[in-house]
């Protein structure tokens, strides 16, 4: 024989666990309130610090801690779910990490800062469809460029076996063939162009620049030239 034991739980009892539930409830909303805050915050507290490292940078005093606290707001932001994937979160890690690639001196400890700095501008560069950050990545390429233009003097400097050879026709007769490989940095350019009647929404881009425009690299066959200017 099967007995079945029924409880019946007052209307008081009731309202209690429903009001507790409720309290439940609004403490994590709030709690997760807080968190999405907090991180947004270290976003801001990132943005303002690098500006203000920015504008000081001839103060050092002034400027390197500036920098220090971007960075640690912006490590906090980057390992957060909910902020680490925005354009605004990989613009800052990308210049605040190649600001500190172009200080370090140090060629071991300088690359993974730069390996860092320019995975989060492309990626940013790739999210930042309204082009809200594009100054910032751009900035930060051209730090990149100028740790790169630094990393080659000192590898020109430690390498005074260079020597060139100059070029027979078809290339111009000024230019020249290094016995060494002479470290570049590669920023593409893009050249559109702008056609009266548009034969796609994205304009077309151009053939490549001039092999005789300064800084730009040309292909010609399987090989790349580009002109530069050199102070011996």
């Amino acid at each position: 024989m099967r007995h079945t034991i029924r409880t019946q739980i007052s209307s008081s009892t009731q309202k209690q666990i429903s009001m507790k539930i409720k309290f439940l409830m609004v403490g994590l909303l709030g709690f997760i309130s807080a968190t999405t805050f907090a991180q947004k915050g270290e976003l801001s507290s990132a943005q303002g610090n690098f500006e203000t490292y920015e504008a000081a940078k001839s103060t050092p005093q002034i400027a390197l801690p500036k920098l220090a606290a971007a960075k640690t707001s912006i490590d906090k932001a980057a390992v957060n779910e909910k902020t680490a994937a925005l354009p605004q979160t990989l613009a800052l890690k990308g210049a605040i990490y190649a600001a500190y690639a172009e200080m370090d001196t140090v060629a071991t400890t300088s690359l993974p800062l730069f390996n860092t700095a320019a995975e989060s501008l492309k990626k940013a560069k790739e999210l930042d469809a309204k082009g809200e950050y594009k100054k910032l990545i751009e900035n930060g390429n051209i730090t990149l460029a100028s740790y790169q233009l630094k990393k080659g003097v000192k590898e020109f400097q430690i390498h005074p076996d260079y020597s060139f050879t100059g070029n027979a026709a078809p290339l111009p007769s000024d230019s020249f063939t290094s016995n060494l490989p002479i470290p570049l940095l590669e920023i593409p350019h893009e050249f559109k162009l702008t056609l009266f009647s548009p034969i796609s929404s994205e304009p077309p881009l151009a053939a490549n620049p001039n092999v005789h425009r300064s800084g730009m690299l040309t292909k010609i066959g399987s090989d790349y030239y580009c002109n530069i200017y050199l102070n011996y």
